[in-house]
C-alpha cells in the first residue's frame, strides 16, 4: 500500500470530526526543503506499508498547503507525526521530539514504530 497525499480540506474535515465513518490514521507533516523529511520518507512508507489496513491509514501533508496546521495541533516544525482519530472519542497523539535527533531521520525508527504500535485501531 502506498501512502497518499492528503488535501487540506480532508485534513480539516478529520481536524473537526466530520467525517460519516469514524478513522483511525497517522499523518507525517513535512516541506519539500527538510532533509529529514526526504530521508524519512521510505520509512514512513515501509512502516505504512506493515500498519495499514482498513482500520489504520497513512497519509502525508505538505505543511507548505498550509503552515497553519502546526499551530492547530501543537507542533513546532518538520518532519512530525501525528496519530488522529475521530468518531465519538476524538483522539490525537503528536510523536515527541526526540531529545537528541537521528542523523537521518529526525526521529529514531524505534521511536516511530512505538508510536505507531501504541496508536493503532484494531477494531
Amino acid at each position: 500500500m502506498s501512502i497518499s497525499r492528503i488535501s487540506r480540506p480532508a485534513l480539516s474535515r478529520i481536524l473537526k470530526n466530520e467525517l460519516k465513518t469514524p478513522i483511525s490514521c497517522f499523518i507525517k507533516f513535512y516541506s519539500n526543503s527538510c532533509p529529514f523529511c526526504v530521508n524519512l520518507k521510505p520509512f514512513f512508507h515501509d512502516v505504512a506499508d506493515k500498519y495499514q489496513n482498513e482500520q489504520n491509514h497513512f497519509y502525508a501533508f505538505n505543511i507548505a498547503d498550509d503552515p497553519s496546521v502546526a499551530k492547530k495541533l501543537k507542533f513546532k516544525g518538520v518532519p512530525t507525526i501525528v496519530y488522529i482519530s475521530t468518531g465519538q472519542s476524538p483522539k490525537v497523539n503528536v510523536l515527541k521530539d526526540p531529545k537528541e535527533a537521528d542523523e537521518d531521520l529526525y526521529y529514531h525508527p524505534e521511536d516511530i514504530l512505538e508510536f505507531v504500535r501504541s496508536n493503532l485501531r484494531d477494531e
